[in-house]
C-alpha cells in the first residue's frame, strides 16, 4: 500500500486528466482506510465494501463509456480519438476520412438545437451502416471522422454519401435538409504527435465546411507538418508574451508632397527558438486562432506609447504613429477603457498613436459606428487599413469618422500595372468626404509618381524603407 502511494506521488502528473489523477489518488486512500478499519475492527466485514467502491471509482475514472461517447451512444466523441490516436502514435493502421456538414451554425439556427440533434444520429446511424469495419467519431460542430480500413475507395464513398444528403433526413420529430463536405487523407507514416493530427483533421473539415467544394479536400503530410509549425508557433507567441521576448518595429510614412517622414506604423516581431523573426502572416493568424491578439495587440499599443514617452514625436519630426487593431481586438467591449488608461499612464495625447483598422471590423455597421464613437470620446483616430479587400463601400464609409484611409498594396499594383479611372475617382470622393489617403506597398519611383499624380497624400513601402528596429528608426528621420 504504502509503495502504491509512492507511485501515485511520483508518477500521477503522467495521467494528463485531472479526474484520472484524482481518482487513482482517491482509490488508493480508499483501500488504505479499508486496511486502517480491519486492523482497529478485526471483527466486521466492511473491508470488501471498500474495495469494490474503490474499483468503482477507477471505472468512472478510467472505463466510463459515457466519457466517450455522442449522439446517445451512435458515435465516439473527440476525447475518445485523441486518445485512440495517443495510443497508436507511429502505428496507424486505419485511414482516416472525413464528413462535415455544411454551415452548420447557419443550420443550427434555422432548424433549432433539438432537430438539429436528432439530424446529426441520424447521420451518424448512416455512416456506421456505410462503414461497419471503421470507428466513427463525432468531433461537434457538424464533424464526424470515420477511421476506416485502407485500400478503401473514398471518392466512391464521397458519391454515395453525397447522394444519401440529396434526399431529407427524416424521422418523426424532425426533416431536415443538409448538405455535406469531405476531406480524405493520405496514410499517415510519420511519427506525429495526437494533438498534431487531430487538429489537422479537425481544421481540414472546419475549412470544407465553409466552402462549396466538389471535390473531397485532400490532406497529405505537409498538411500536418503545417500544423506543427503552427503550434511551434504558438509556443513561440507564448514564450514572447510571458518572457517579454517580444520586438517593437516601425516602418516610415512618407508626405507625398514633402518627400519627409511624417508618421511611422508600429509592427510586432517575434523570434522563433533558433532567433529567425517569425513573418507576421504565419504568427498573426496563429496569435488569433489561439486567443492570444488580444494580449499581443495591447503589448503592442503599450509599447508604442512607452517608445513615444521615451523618444518625443517633435525630435523625431513625425507626427503620429499607427498601431493595428485586429478584428478580435476591436470586438472587446472595453476596448476604450483598456486603452486610455494606457494613454494615461504614459501622459500622452491620444492624437499621436492612430488605430488601423481593416473591412473584417466593418461587418456590423451598428458595433462599429458604437465602438468608433467610444473611442472617439477618448479622443482617438481611426485609420481604416487595406482598403479593396473586404467588405466596406462609400456609403459605409461616410458613416465612420476615419482620418485616412489606407489603399491595399493590391489594387495599388495592379492599378500601377494597368491605370485606369476606377482608383483616380475612388480617391477623389474620399477626398471630397474629407479622408486623406495613403498608398502601400510603394516599391520604385514610378510608382511614387504614379501614386501623387492621382492624389494620394502618404506612401508607404519597401522603397523608403523596410520595417526597422524600433531603437534605429529615429535615425531615418
Amino acid at each position: 500500500m504504502l509503495l502504491a502511494l509512492i507511485a501515485v506521488f511520483m508518477f500521477g502528473r503522467t495521467l494528463r486528466r485531472r479526474r484520472e489523477r484524482y481518482g487513482i489518488l482517491f482509490y488508493n486512500l480508499l483501500i488504505f482506510a479499508a486496511l486502517i478499519i480491519r486492523l482497529i475492527w478485526p471483527k466486521y466485514l466492511v473491508m470488501d465494501t471498500f474495495i469494490l467502491i474503490a474499483i468503482l471509482i477507477v471505472f468512472l475514472a478510467f472505463g466510463n463509456p459515457d466519457f466517450h461517447l455522442d449522439l446517445r451512444g451512435n458515435a465516439f466523441n473527440r476525447l475518445a480519438l485523441s486518445e485512440y490516436l495517443e495510443e497508436n502514435t507511429g502505428k496507424l493502421r486505419l485511414v482516416p476520412f472525413g464528413v462535415v456538414i455544411r454551415n452548420y451554425h447557419e443550420m443550427r439556427d434555422l432548424y433549432e438545437s433539438s432537430q438539429m440533434e436528432e439530424g446529426l444520429i441520424m447521420i451518424a446511424k448512416y455512416l456506421k451502416r456505410r462503414s461497419p469495419k471503421g470507428i466513427l467519431f463525432y468531433c461537434r460542430r457538424g464533424r464526424f471522422i470515420i477511421l476506416d480500413q485502407p485500400g478503401k475507395d473514398f471518392r466512391e464513398e464521397t458519391k454515395a454519401i453525397t447522394e444519401r444528403f440529396d434526399h431529407p433526413w427524416k424521422s418523426h420529430s424532425a426533416e431536415l435538409y443538409l448538405s455535406a463536405g469531405f476531406a480524405t487523407f493520405d496514410s499517415i507514416d510519420g511519427n506525429f504527435s495526437s494533438e498534431i493530427l487531430l487538429s489537422t483533421m479537425l481544421k481540414a473539415l472546419e475549412s470544407v465546411g465553409g466552402a462549396e467544394l466538389e471535390e473531397p479536400l485532400n490532406v497529405t503530410e505537409v498538411d500536418i507538418k503545417r500544423t506543427e509549425t503552427e503550434r511551434g508557433i504558438r509556443q513561440c507567441i507564448e514564450n514572447a508574451l510571458d518572457g517579454d521576448g517580444f520586438e517593437l518595429y516601425l516602418q516610415p510614412i512618407i508626405d507625398a508632397k514633402t518627400g519627409k517622414i511624417t508618421g511611422a506604423e508600429a509592427l510586432s516581431r517575434i523570434r522563433d527558438a533558433d532567433g529567425n523573426i517569425i513573418p507576421p502572416g504565419l504568427f498573426i493568424p496563429v496569435a488569433e486562432n489561439s486567443g492570444r491578439i488580444n494580449k499581443l495587440g495591447e503589448l503592442v499599443f503599450d509599447r508604442t506609447c512607452n517608445y513615444i514617452k521615451e523618444n518625443p514625436l517633435e525630435k523625431m519630426g513625425i507626427e503620429w504613429i499607427n498601431v493595428n487593431l485586429s478584428p478580435l481586438q476591436f470586438l472587446c467591449a472595453d476596448l476604450d477603457e483598456r486603452y486610455s488608461s494606457i494613454i494615461e499612464k504614459y501622459g500622452l495625447d491620444p492624437n499621436t498613436v492612430h488605430l488601423e483598422i481593416t473591412e473584417e471590423a466593418m461587418i456590423d455597421d451598428r458595433f462599429l459606428q458604437k465602438q468608433i464613437k467610444a473611442m472617439g470620446e477618448k479622443g482617438f483616430l481611426f485609420v481604416l487599413d487595406d482598403y479593396g479587400t473586404g467588405y466596406s463601400n462609400l456609403s459605409r464609409l461616410k458613416k465612420c469618422p476615419f482620418i485616412n484611409v489606407k489603399l491595399d498594396m493590391s489594387i495599388v499594383w495592379d492599378y500601377c500595372r494597368e491605370p485606369d479611372d476606377i482608383l483616380p475617382n475612388m480617391i477623389q470622393a474620399f477626398k471630397n468626404m474629407g479622408f486623406s489617403i495613403t498608398a502601400e506597398g510603394i516599391e520604385d519611383e514610378d510608382m511614387v509618381n504614379t501614386m501623387k499624380n492621382i492624389g494620394c497624400d502618404l506612401l508607404q513601402g519597401y522603397y523608403y524603407s523596410k520595417p526597422v528596429p524600433a531603437s534605429e528608426f529615429a535615425g531615418l528621420s
